[in-house]
């Protein structure tokens, strides 16, 4: 393993091309992209300090991790190579889909009161902590809500149509998106 710049001309997303390795899992929507494009903006130090990590294959470089934002520099005018993680060429198929699956694993839960106390002064959710809500971004009940702390999250990822449709739909109810899926289903 060595880190190296590569010229982003060389590298391609993980699509199955290498025998035995399946294409990458992640998917990402043009919002995140966004996001991660404004964040790679904000903080570039980012990209040496988590570099892509990829494999030389048949003269390019497929990315084994980091799919996402060898995406957004691509398409990011005047960043031509990055800085990669390049595995050995004698690294084992299985170690290759271990390190592309655990390169995208989410270990952990967030403590989102720690967040809310000790963290207000960044925009989480520009940061990809997608399901972070500040507490002052709810709206306030009239203090006779009973606990919620058994409370259990369902989240839903949609196509930015498919967003605006449901949302639509759901100011037409004229309900919370809680709410409106609870009365869909008749609970």
């Amino acid at each position: 393993m060595k880190t190296e710049s590569i010229a982003l001309s060389l590298i391609q997303p993980n699509d199955g091309q290498i025998p035995g390795l399946p294409r990458n899992p992640r998917s990402w929507s043009v919002r995140e992209l966004a996001r991660l494009k404004k964040s790679i903006a904000d903080t570039p130090e980012m990209l040496e300090l988590r570099p892509p990590i990829v494999y030389e294959y048949e003269g390019h470089y497929i990315a084994i991790g980091g799919n996402m934002r060898l995406s957004v520099l691509k398409e990011t005018e005047g960043i031509t190579s990055v800085p990669c993680i390049v595995l050995s060429p004698d690294t084992p198929l299985r170690k290759l889909k271990e390190i592309a699956i655990k390169d995208n694993a989410k270990f952990g839960d967030w403590d989102y009161d720690a967040l809310a106390d000790e963290w207000s002064d960044f925009d989480l959710r520009d940061y990809g902590i997608n399901d972070f809500t500040d507490p002052q971004d709810e709206p306030q009940g009239d203090g006779n809500a009973s606990p919620v702390d058994d409370r259990k999250v369902i989240e839903i990822e949609l196509a930015p149509d498919e967003f605006l449709f449901v949302s639509g739909k759901f100011r037409d109810m004229g309900e919370t998106p809680e709410a409106a899926v609870l009365k869909v289903l008749g609970l």
